[in-house]
């Protein structure tokens, strides 16, 4: 792993990134939502404020926000939402008490404890992560964002595994829903080894709105998982003079079978 990723940690991305994945980074300001929780009191309208801190590149202020309302109601959200502001701090050992204290508590949604846990286990071996993933991908309840990783990082793994028409279908099933830069890159492998360029085309100028270092990095994905991993590697190197980083996490990704919340792409700035 890439879904919810992280999604995305997604490359001086990733809380930024596991904002986007919870669809709360449109809309009103910050302090309106914390005007708004002072009232209400809710978790969710404090994820709301977190995320639109978030969203203006203020993480600290996010981070002592989450530790705040934490502190006012402990319950599953602000577990997951604490938990993720440490991850994003670089501290694994407060994101995974976070997550083990939330799951203890028999108050408030968990959607946030399973984006954290993902999180935390997206750059472990396949052998961990795997049953994780198993076990979202048999439960019905899982909210649309963590429902799109899923199908986001099993889109990847067949195609890595040569079941292209599984892969398509998968991607075509995401778009129906929606842009999705994952699927048009995979629709734009998909079409490149086919020998379809003008498809081809058209399916990488739906990414266009991406910075270009998200470009290169999900093109990095794509032409590793259809076996052109001479040209993935120049990309790779290419996209090393831009943003370091990330080229040594498409690097490991090109050898693994997984897109993390790490990996969700986030679109450049208008």
């Amino acid at each position: 792993m890439g879904l919810m990723n992280s999604l995305r940690k997604l490359a001086g991305l990733p809380l930024v990134e596991t904002g986007r994945l919870l669809a709360m980074l449109h809309g009103p300001s910050a302090p309106l939502f914390r005007a708004a929780y002072a009232i209400d009191g809710s978790s969710g309208t404090a994820v709301q404020a977190w995320a639109a801190m978030v969203n203006t590149g203020r993480a600290d202020e996010a981070q002592q926000w989450a530790a705040r309302c934490w502190s006012r109601r402990p319950d599953r959200m602000l577990a997951g939402l604490l938990g993720l502001s440490a991850a994003d701090a670089g501290d694994r050992a407060a994101a995974e008490d976070c997550l083990a204290r939330g799951r203890e508590s028999t108050r408030g949604d968990d959607e946030l404890l399973d984006v954290l846990e993902w999180r935390l286990l997206s750059d472990q071996p396949d052998e961990v992560f795997a049953p994780f993933l198993e076990r979202l991908e048999r439960r019905r309840d899982l909210p649309p964002q963590l429902a799109q990783l899923v199908l986001i990082d099993r889109m990847w793994r067949e195609l890595r595994d040569g079941r292209r028409g599984r892969a398509e279908a998968l991607a075509d099933r995401l778009l129906a829903v929606g842009a999705d830069p994952h699927a048009s890159t995979v629709k734009w492998a998909l079409a490149e080894i086919a020998g379809r360029s003008d498809q081809a085309a058209g399916h990488l100028a739906a990414t266009a709105s991406l910075p270009q270092e998200m470009q290169l990095y999900l093109q990095c994905l794509g032409l590793s998982s259809i076996g052109r991993r001479d040209e993935a590697a120049a990309l790779i190197e290419q996209l090393r003079t831009i943003k370091p980083e990330l080229a040594d996490q498409a690097s490991g990704l090109c050898q693994s079978r997984r897109v993390g919340i790490a990996e969700q792409p986030q679109e450049a700035a208008p």
